[in-house]
């Protein structure tokens, strides 16, 4: 399932409060409304700059007045609660009032007793205990290797109309590309892309390697794991693992 599937199977469970943590706030949002849309369930948003209002896309839905405040928006969604989704974007800041969070928890409960969703988008984790407790959390999908792909190609496109480009990749060396970006989320592996292209306006093998590279400075910056490239015949011992790895 992709993730805007995977998004209507919560809201179909009627679970009163989902947690989201993403740098790709456009995309999950673009999940969560299609979700909505498929469930017929009417969507509400909350922003601190333009308050509560009508479904994420259309701007020309009025903001309700005197809602850009966190309580005062829970507030008003606690008194508009029924089937209804309520998206807010970013208010784990706003999670270190006492106010918010008793506003968010009454909101979150009145939404179990009448069927409606709390979903909390941010881009960071740092939510309360018993918010997270009271929380299912949806952890959207990495892209698939057709997706970096694309990803690819349009950043190709792209930065050809800015200035002519040499691409020079065999099909094995667009699949090393496809490769060395796994793991990475779209706007990641785009921005790794166009800087091993902006650098000599060229696109070939040693740029292959340098995305093999920066990838795993990316996931390794924060985890206690060292990525490290090397050749099986490098690594010393495990002979099982080396025999596992070359079946696989």
């Amino acid at each position: 399932m992709n993730d805007r599937q995977r998004f209507a199977r919560l809201l179909r469970a009627r679970h009163p409060l989902i947690t989201v943590c993403t740098p790709e706030e456009d995309r999950v949002l673009e999940a969560i409304v299609g979700a909505c849309v498929d469930g017929g369930r009417p969507l509400n948003t909350w922003s601190a700059v333009r308050g509560v209002y009508e479904g994420i896309f259309d701007t020309d839905h009025h903001a309700e007045q005197g809602t850009e405040q966190p309580a005062a928006a829970l507030r008003w969604c606690w008194q508009a609660a029924g089937g209804r989704v309520f998206l807010f974007c970013d208010l784990a800041p706003h999670l270190g009032n006492e106010v918010v969070v008793r506003a968010l928890r009454e909101l979150v409960s009145r939404c179990a007793t009448l069927g409606g969703s709390v979903v909390l988008v941010d881009h960071q984790e740092s939510l309360p205990d018993i918010i997270r407790r009271e929380a299912v959390a949806f952890h959207p999908a990495l892209p698939d290797d057709q997706e970096l792909l694309q990803v690819i190609r349009e950043t190709v496109a792209t930065l050809k109309k800015d200035a002519p480009l040499t691409v020079e990749l065999p099909k094995e060396q667009v699949a090393r590309a496809v490769k060395a970006l796994r793991g990475l989320t779209r706007s990641q592996a785009r921005r790794l892309v166009a800087d091993a292209m902006a650098e000599d306006d060229r696109f070939d093998a040693a740029d292959v390697d340098r995305l093999a590279e920066e990838r795993g400075r990316l996931l390794g910056r924060d985890s206690l794991l060292e990525p490290v490239a090397a050749l099986g015949e490098e690594v010393a011992g495990a002979a099982n693992l080396k025999r596992w790895l070359e079946l696989r």
